[in-house]
């Protein structure tokens, strides 16, 4: 019987991946750029690979948005590359599109107080203006003086809101109670003394502070707010068998996989890639995704990859 002598090795198939020594390399990152603070009429670059040397390129071409750093993931690689470690070139491929990542708000109502507004979202572009709508405005008016006439004096407002009436006596502001001193229709804006409070005289003069609202004729101003796409991500067993699950992610906002839950007799998983034929997955097992479509509502389909 013949034996075999010595220290022998064999290579068996793992999920593992080795990583490849290489002499330079140039780092490629997809992400979101804040594309929509470029000055009108610079070209606006989506999915295409774009090369620079300088912290400046990128904010000359990608635009920046430094309130909002965090929201715009090649703004944080930029940083580090240029402005920690120096390091260049950086090639960045931006996936935000404007035109169509967006999501349209039609009338919402706004208030006016002394001519501002906040809207209900951030992120707004694509500003259109319409004539001859119609707007509740709030205004301010501080120390209006109003005469009493037999007990009696109207403010130059109606609809009025949080009001203090005063009167000086003897150098002195002193402020007066509603219901106590006086009575208020803050419909009509009239100011009635009561005959048991402290206001001096029935034609004594007031100074009162207050808000009001006015309905006026104005110009209505609609935007497009921006709101992040979902999308769904469906896993085939590509000759394996086994059932999973579709798993719906949202753009940008980075999620893990699925677990491989397919099997297939005599091979390894090795992980998943969006061509069936491929021999070497484009996403690994439980991997995180950030984006894998900008189109909102699509459907992904990721082939597993057996070695």
């Amino acid at each position: 019987m013949a034996f075999r002598h010595g220290v022998y090795t064999s290579e068996v198939p793992t999920s593992i991946l080795p990583s490849r020594s290489v002499d330079s390399n140039v780092v490629v990152a997809v992400g979101t750029a804040a594309v929509h603070t470029l000055a009108a009429g610079k070209p606006v670059y989506v999915n295409k690979p774009r090369m620079f040397y300088s912290y400046d390129e990128v904010v000359s071409e990608m635009g920046w948005d430094a309130t909002h750093f965090s929201d715009y993931t090649l703004q944080e690689l930029t940083y580090s590359h240029f402005a920690l470690y120096r390091g260049a070139p950086l090639v960045l491929i931006n996936v935000f599109d404007p035109a169509k990542h967006k999501t349209s708000v039609a009338d919402e109502a706004v208030t006016l107080a002394d001519g501002v507004a906040v809207l209900a979202h951030e992120y707004v572009a694509n500003v259109r203006v319409s004539a001859g709508a119609t707007m509740q405005t709030t205004h301010s008016v501080d120390n209006e003086a109003v005469t009493l006439s037999s007990g009696t004096g109207r403010l130059a407002h109606e609809n009025v809101s949080n009001v203090v009436v005063s009167e000086e006596t003897d150098g002195v502001d002193n402020i007066l109670d509603e219901g106590t001193d006086y009575t208020l229709d803050a419909a009509s804006g009239v100011i009635t003394r009561l005959d048991t409070g402290g206001i001096s005289s029935p034609n004594a003069t007031l100074n009162v502070n207050y808000s009001y609202a006015a309905t006026e004729a104005g110009t209505a101003v609609l935007f497009a707010a921006w709101k992040p796409i979902t999308y769904k991500v469906v896993f085939k067993a590509n000759g394996g068998k086994g059932k999973m699950k579709a798993q719906t992610l949202t753009y940008d906002k980075p999620a893990t996989l699925t677990a491989n839950a397919f099997k297939r007799s005599g091979k390894t998983f090795l992980g998943w890639a969006a061509d069936a034929g491929a021999t070497e997955p484009e996403v690994t097992n439980k991997s995180t995704a950030l984006t894998l479509t900008t189109e909102k509502g699509a459907t992904v389909t990721l082939y597993a990859i057996w070695g």
